[in-house]
């Protein structure tokens, strides 16, 4: 595999893992701060757990034919959560209190898993044998310092509240869709 490609892929995927920032304790807009949000946090949990566990095998089936395409729908799907919870977070000032943010939760969560499952079975497929633990990890590392340079987002939250942090976050999802157009198609048939 060509430091080109891995290149791309890490482009693609990197804005594509966006979802990864937003976690279930993280605050949604119209969520109350202090206890009333530590009571909410469960349902939340719940949402993301169970879109783990139904989305997981659709996720991976279409991973298994095409990792590309994989990670182009579920940042579109991405862009498109983040963009209607953000959207409806501005101009209403909230998404329904706990059940709007577990129905959040719950979508958004299915679109990382579908970028989980195309960045690993792309990267697996794509790596010849010899180099492939070395480009997961050097993928993994700097999937991790984006990440941790996304905590920024944090700061732009509190600064300007979640709704608009979440229509960031529907552009950068976006990119990533966009970007992952260019990768190779590494499944074979």
């Amino acid at each position: 595999m060509a430091y080109r490609s891995f290149g791309r892929f890490w482009q693609a995927s990197s804005p594509a893992t966006i979802r990864r920032l937003r976690r279930p304790h993280h605050p949604f807009p119209g969520i109350a701060p202090g206890r009333s949000a530590l009571d909410q946090l469960g349902p939340l949990v719940m949402a993301s757990t169970a879109a783990s566990v139904l989305a997981s095998y659709v996720w991976g089936r279409l991973s298994d034919h095409s990792s590309r395409q994989t990670l182009m729908a579920a940042g579109a799907l991405g862009a498109l959560v983040f963009a209607v919870v953000g959207g409806v977070g501005v101009a209403l000032g909230g998404i329904g209190g706990p059940v709007g943010a577990a129905a959040a939760i719950f979508a958004a969560q299915i679109a990382y898993e579908g970028v989980r499952a195309g960045r690993k079975l792309h990267l697996t497929d794509m790596a010849e044998d010899a180099f492939r633990a070395r480009y997961t990890a050097l993928s993994n590392t700097l999937i991790g310092l984006a990440l941790m340079a996304g905590g920024l987002f944090g700061i732009a939250a509190d600064r300007f509240g979640p709704a608009p942090v979440l229509l960031g976050f529907a552009v950068i999802a976006a990119l990533g869709a966009i970007l992952a157009r260019d990768l190779e198609e590494v499944q074979k048939d």
